[in-house]
This record gives structure tokens, C-alpha cells and sequence, in this order.
């Protein structure tokens, strides 16, 4: 499977919730690459970039700020205005071209669009009310960031203050585990390096203080700091502007390791492969025991699980 194991806060929660998933996902899609493709791995490289109504909703708030901050940074004029006005134009028309792409309209797209998953499956409606209430969420979380002291002091932030992330931002430890990290805005702020991470559904404290722990070991390999002049940050933009104290402290980066190491070797121990093997046999990753998770998988298409679901009713 490689020399080099690549670890992930998301990659072992899906390892975790369902070991099928993390199959299809990171093992299977990604041989859709390579000349050893199959049928089932284009399918599930289809298939894993569906995305759920309540990630897509995230996505357009992390991407509205990315963009604001990015002018901001090079000194020019963005206002909520007109940030709230292109986060609405961007939810009409990515919901828009998702349906038309997923309806068979797809030679009037230069490239893939965004993909909802209930456009895909066709299996479930969504009434205008709910796009709507979607928009509002997206809108909220946009304008309590923009309403913020943060934001206020980040628009008057100098140039040199803004710290540079990794278009693939990763840590790469001792024994070639490489830690796969998406910190949201990286900046110095009197020799301290603040990390934050904007949330705008429920905060899991425990995976959160995980994240932050991965962010803390990139920003001391990136800019080479110490961990106490490390201060990663959960801020949570909805519905309200606060941020989350979940207790980290530079400590929390041995306990982090020790996490990385012990959840390597869970997964390890299933990656093993025999004399041929191109990837090992799916039936070594089982099913989640939670059927309800299989209602909503993007790979429910491909799945037993969702027929499992069905005999259920």
C-alpha cells in the first residue's frame, strides 16, 4: 500500500464509523487513477465526491471567508455585503447546475460541478423552504464572522502577519506517517502563531482536540515554534459568533502521537496484502453497526449496507 501511511483526523473517524466506507473511499476510488482501475473503482470514485446538504452548507462558509480573507490580505475592500450577496448567488447556482448535471445535462459543463447527493439519488425531495432555511444558516454564519472583533483585527492585520498554509498541508513524523492536516487561517500575532478552525455545526470536543493537536504539530514543523507559542482556536460561526474552549494545551500533542501511533496500527493490520493483491479484500471491512448512517452514504449506491437498510425497511 505504499512506504509512506497517511493519517488523518477525517480518515480515522471514517475507519471508525465504518471500516466499508474507508474502503470505498480511500482505497478504492483512488485506484481509479492508476492503470490497475476497475469498474468498481471509477464507480466509487463517482461517488465519494457527493456531498450532503449540511457539508455543502459548511463548504460555502469556509469559501466566502477564504475569499474575503484573501482580499483583505493583499489590502483591498471586501464588506458583508458583498460577501452575504456572492454567498447567495453561489447557493442558487450550485444547487441549479447540480440538479441540471445530475439530470443528464452534462455537456453544458466545461467541468464537474458540486454534486448533492439528494440530486444524485433522486430518492428524497427537498422543498424550496429547506434550500431556503440552508441559505439562511449559510448566511448567518457568514455574517456573524464579518460582525466579529477577530474579523475587525484581521482586516487591519499587516501583510507580514498572514501566514502561508499548504495548499496539501501535512506533517511528516519520524517513523514516515505523514499527517494530513486543513487548517482554515494561520497568522502571528505577537510572536504567538494562531491556527484557526471555523465550525458552523455541532463541535465534537474529542475529535476537536485531536485537530487542533495535528495543527499544532504543522505549525511547529512549518515555521519551526515551539508548541507553547502555538495557540490553535475552534470557532464556531453558528449560530453565533463563539469560540469553543475544549481545554487544549501544548500537552495535548503527546497524547495526540500516542493516538496517531495506536490507530495506525488498527488500520495497518487490515492493509496487509498477499503476493498479486492490488488492494486488500473488502470483506475485512465490516459494515457499521448504525444501518441509519447507511441511509445517507454517498456509496450507498455500491453498498450492501443500504440493501441491509431496505430489508429492514
Amino acid at each position: 500500500m505504499g512506504s509512506v501511511f497517511q493519517w488523518s483526523v477525517t480518515r480515522v473517524k471514517t475507519f471508525q464509523e465504518c471500516r466499508r466506507r474507508y474502503y470505498y473511499r480511500y482505497l478504492l476510488a483512488p485506484l481509479s487513477r492508476t492503470r490497475d482501475k476497475t469498474p468498481e473503482s471509477v464507480q466509487a470514485a463517482n461517488l465519494q465526491d457527493l456531498v450532503g446538504l449540511e457539508a455543502w452548507a459548511g463548504q460555502l462558509v469556509h469559501q466566502m471567508i477564504e475569499e474575503t480573507l484573501n482580499q483583505w490580505r493583499w489590502g483591498r475592500a471586501f464588506t458583508e455585503q458583498q460577501a452575504l450577496a456572492r454567498a447567495s448567488k453561489l447557493v442558487r447556482q450550485q444547487h441549479r447546475d447540480s440538479w441540471a448535471y445530475c439530470a443528464g445535462e452534462r455537456e453544458s459543463f466545461q467541468q464537474r460541478p458540486v454534486r448533492l447527493d439528494y440530486h444524485y439519488y433522486k430518492d428524497r425531495g427537498q422543498p424550496k423552504e429547506a434550500i431556503r432555511a440552508l441559505e439562511v444558516r449559510i448566511l448567518t454564519a457568514i455574517s456573524a464572522f464579518f460582525q466579529s472583533d477577530l474579523a475587525e483585527w484581521l482586516r487591519g492585520l499587516d501583510r507580514a502577519g498572514w501566514l502561508p498554509i499548504d495548499r496539501n498541508a501535512s506533517v511528516n513524523l519520524e517513523d514516515g506517517t505523514q499527517v494530513l492536516v486543513r487548517p482554515d487561517l494561520a497568522f502571528r500575532e505577537d510572536g504567538i502563531v494562531q491556527i484557526i478552525d471555523w465550525k458552523t455545526g455541532r463541535v465534537d470536543t474529542v475529535w476537536s482536540l485531536v485537530q487542533l493537536s495535528c495543527y499544532a504539530l504543522y505549525a511547529a514543523q512549518k515555521w519551526e515554534v515551539r508548541p507553547e507559542r502555538i495557540q490553535p482556536r475552534i470557532v464556531s460561526l453558528y449560530p453565533r459568533f463563539e469560540e469553543i474552549d475544549i481545554g487544549w494545551t501544548p500537552d495535548a500533542i503527546s497524547a495526540v502521537r500516542l493516538r496517531i501511533d495506536e490507530t495506525r496500527e488498527e488500520m495497518e493490520a487490515l492493509l496487509t496484502l498477499d503476493e498479486n493483491e492490488v488492494l486488500p479484500p473488502i470483506e475485512r471491512f465490516e459494515l457499521t453497526s448504525e444501518c441509519r448512517a447507511c441511509r445517507w452514504c454517498a456509496f450507498r449506491e455500491m453498498c450492501e449496507g443500504a440493501c441491509r437498510v431496505a430489508e429492514r425497511g
